[in-house]
């Protein structure tokens, strides 16, 4: 087990566009190749891509692979439609010409709402060669549906794991240690792809490949599902270590929402999906004091939510943030600058953040809740500025202690310090479940009582 002692420690720049759409000449590739390259910087060749003129272009190779050079003031949903017009083989050359305008499409994406619009504009020919020659691209962009981020992800991850096994055969003893340390990470994030026993499929939504990498994955159809939950951890959560384990507590969570739906309502066609979401670095001992990767992960975890209200439109579904730690923290950040709402927020093991109360937060109905095992010293320390579980914040408190369930007699393991609150089968994760599901008056309080249990045993 894994201890979190956290506690311890469009303004724009003129672009002279044409109003007419990209028209490739009949020698299409050498003018894709002269149009799209710069004598000087990266910002040219986005230019060019906009506009479609050759003028001034130097050679492919000229550009240079500097990602941040782009300017903030482009617009990149424009470079979308420019690429989507190319031919496959245009597209594939300037993919392999100009691999800083691609890291800086993935890096600088375009707002979710304007992807979606843009792909489905997007005819099938075009679809089809972004994702067979951008696959990176394609897997990144909030806004595009899910099951073809999975397809493209899950070819990145595939690719990538051949080509660091074919260095293995020519890399010296350093070199091969780093390899198979990159490799086992992918590989987990391979396994954590397989379905369980539930038989729930599993997407991957968004995928880094580099470094100690980052994954959501997404359990059920999240598509389609009334209800869906993201699980956000904490503390020493990486993708090497906790993917797999994270992956299948989002499984057994959608599981039991199901189960309780069931018995909710019988004959109920309402459905959930689960997100396991290690969409940032979680920290370690040495930065779990700073709030730098909870910033990180506040916008990681704003993009996720807004692919969300993009790709599911009118069809918006119940949206709840289970969250841990430090992924509580990086929650309320989200929750209080950014422009994003969410139906239910519950938080275990909490930091806290600068907002002081659920008033500060962007939830429906301040539909906040707090739980703390007796032994964790996290929770009442107020680290990063705030006490969820102090009466002033305003959350509502659930039950973390064991016990037995009113209502199915099932009895419920209690959760133990700063972990195991995401252990199916205790009664802080029986309570996120029912939270997940907007059932709050189901929530098992502190002390052990139901507010609804009457009307819930009656009917």
């Amino acid at each position: 087990m894994l201890i979190d002692v956290s506690a311890f420690l469009s303004a724009s720049v003129t672009i002279n566009t044409v109003a007419e759409a990209f028209v490739e000449p009949q020698n299409s590739a050498p003018f894709v190749v002269a149009a799209l390259a710069t004598p000087s910087d990266e910002q040219r060749a986005w230019g060019n891509l906009l506009d479609g003129t050759a003028a001034d272009a130097a050679p492919a190779d000229s550009v240079p692979d500097d990602p941040s050079a782009r300017p903030d003031s482009i617009r990149a949903t424009e470079i979308l439609t420019r690429l989507s017009a190319l031919s496959s083989a245009d597209l594939s050359d300037y993919v392999a010409q100009h691999p800083a305008t691609i890291a800086s499409l993935i890096a600088h994406p375009p707002a979710a709402l304007d992807v979606a619009a843009w792909w489905k504009s997007a005819d099938g020919r075009a679809r089809a060669a972004l994702i067979k020659k951008t696959p990176q691209l394609i897997g990144s962009l909030e806004g595009v549906p899910y099951s073809v981020r999975s397809k493209a992800n899950r070819t990145v991850l595939t690719s990538t794991i051949s080509s660091l096994q074919g260095q293995l055969e020519t890399a010296g003893r350093a070199a091969q240690n780093d390899l198979r340390t990159r490799i086992h990470m992918l590989d987990q994030i391979r396994t954590a792809l397989q379905p369980d026993e539930s038989g729930l499929s599993r997407q991957l939504v968004s995928v880094d490949v580099e470094g100690s990498g980052r994954a959501i994955i997404a359990i059920g159809n999240v598509t389609d599902a009334d209800y869906v939950s993201f699980l956000v951890p904490g503390m020493f959560y990486s993708v090497d270590k906790e993917l797999v384990g994270w992956a299948n507590a989002a499984s057994d969570l959608a599981v039991d929402q199901q189960a309780w739906l069931d018995r909710l309502e019988p004959g109920t066609t309402s459905t959930v999906a689960t997100v396991a979401w290690i969409g940032y670095q979680t920290p370690s001992l040495v930065d779990v004091a700073s709030l730098d990767l909870a910033t990180d992960g506040e916008q990681a975890l704003t993009a996720s939510l807004s692919g969300l209200e993009a790709v599911r439109g009118k069809n918006a579904p119940y949206v709840s943030m289970l969250t841990h730690s430090y992924g509580s923290t990086v929650a309320l950040l989200a929750l209080q600058n950014a422009d994003i709402t969410v139906d239910a927020l519950a938080m275990v093991g909490s930091p806290g953040s600068a907002a002081q109360s659920v008033a500060e937060l962007s939830v429906r109905n301040r539909n906040v809740w707090v739980a703390d095992a007796d032994l964790d010293p996290i929770a009442n320390a107020g680290v990063f500025g705030s006490q969820p579980l102090a009466a002033s914040y305003g959350a509502q408190k659930f039950g973390a202690q064991g016990g037995v369930d009113p209502i199915t007699g099932k009895a419920l393991a209690g959760s133990v310090g700063h972990v195991d609150y995401f252990t199916s089968g205790s009664e802080s994760f029986r309570n996120m479940a029912l939270i997940g599901i907007g059932r709050g008056g189901l929530v098992i309080s502190p002390d052990g009582s139901v507010p609804s249990i009457g009307r819930t045993l009656a009917h």
